[in-house]
């Protein structure tokens, strides 16, 4: 068995959010709906919005036999909201039951699951480059408006955040060339956004930063999930070289107003 999910339902998500934040550092999201998306210790955490006067839990859980759970579950007392039904995707049969204090959980058929026909991997680039200047300040670069302003020659920083949930979009005035999120911020060390070039019907796909000290110098790890770009960001991370080691500043491929 396997935890997938912890999902709670209160009147009150953000002194829920506020007493998960204190066990440890994690990624945080917000959904339109007011739905709060959080993850800690390779657990996701769902916190969704309610006007009753109380908490509720539940949790999301991968079996090998959602039968025989179901089937001990209702010797047990348990009330069978929905016995294992084949859902859309690659979630396999669900199964929906209510335990004798009233919360709620979903078993997932794990046998089933693991063995539907998996997605093709996505394509990854990595980039990994020495530069001579201190973690903060490789670290400030990557978040200053006025310093990508000098160094990312992709297009101009059109709104920069520093903290989850805020925006990480370049562009001109008019127009949105690159749309971003901030995933995680672990100031220094760790800067993890979402990336969408918006000519064309791309994908949404993630970008790390990864700081860390070698030989005197701070390492960057660049990783990108899910597109192949690794002429740009080659560029990308040469220029950001350039520019922190001697000042001076790369060819923009977008103008600059």
């Amino acid at each position: 068995m396997r935890i997938n999910m912890i999902r709670i339902e209160s009147n009150d998500i953000e002194k829920e959010a506020f007493f998960l934040s204190a066990l440890g550092q994690g990624t945080r999201e917000k959904t339109p709906d007011d739905t709060v998306c959080m993850k800690l210790g390779g657990v996701e955490f769902v916190l969704r919005p309610t006007r009753k006067d109380h908490t509720r839990f539940g949790v999301i859980v991968e079996v090998d036999d959602a039968d025989r759970v179901v089937e001990q579950s209702a010797e047990f007392g348990c009330k069978i909201l929905q016995k294992p039904k084949r859902q859309l995707g690659d979630w396999g049969r669900i199964a929906i039951i209510e335990d004798p204090l009233g919360l709620v959980h979903e078993i997932v058929d794990y046998k089933l699951k693991r063995n539907l026909v998996s997605a093709p991997e996505l394509p990854q680039t990595h980039f990994s480059i020495l530069i001579a200047a201190s973690m903060e300040r490789v670290f400030e670069a990557l978040l200053s408006p006025e310093d990508l302003a000098k160094w990312y020659v992709m297009a101009p920083p059109k709104e920069i955040g520093r903290a989850p949930g805020e925006r990480y979009d370049f562009g001109s005035r008019d127009s949105l060339l690159i749309s971003g999120v901030i995933k995680e911020v672990h100031y220094g060390e760790k800067l993890v956004h979402s990336f969408q070039m918006m000519q064309g019907e791309q994908p949404v796909s993630n970008v790390s930063w990864t700081l860390s000290k070698s030989m005197g110098h701070t390492r960057v790890a660049l990783l990108h999930d899910g597109m192949d770009l690794a002429g740009g960001w080659e560029l990308l991370i040469s220029s950001l070289k350039t520019y922190l080691e001697t000042g001076n500043t790369m060819a923009t491929l977008v103008p600059r107003e």
